[in-house]
């Protein structure tokens, strides 16, 4: 699978006065011809192979999937009232 998006930290909330990083995850996709096995760069040279009209490639015949990766999660301490 390819690394489409990196992992970032976007930005901070406060939660319970604590502040909380708010992580967009690593993305990675994979996009293939189920007749074929052709992997494809990008959805767009998918779409280009559908559209021509000298393949035989259908909509039907493309498979994405997407693998999203949390590589860091906020430590999370939490209490037990009794």
């Amino acid at each position: 699978m390819k690394k489409v998006k990196d992992s970032e930290v976007v930005g901070y909330e406060t939660v319970n006065g604590e502040k909380i990083p708010i992580i967009h995850p690593e993305v990675h996709m994979e996009i293939v011809n189920t007749k074929t096995g052709k992997e494809y760069d990008s959805e767009l040279d998918a779409d280009n192979d559908v559209a021509d009209p000298n393949t035989e490639t259908k909509v039907d015949d493309i498979r994405k999937d997407v693998l999203v990766k949390v590589v860091k999660l906020p430590e999370f301490f939490g209490s037990v009232e009794e």
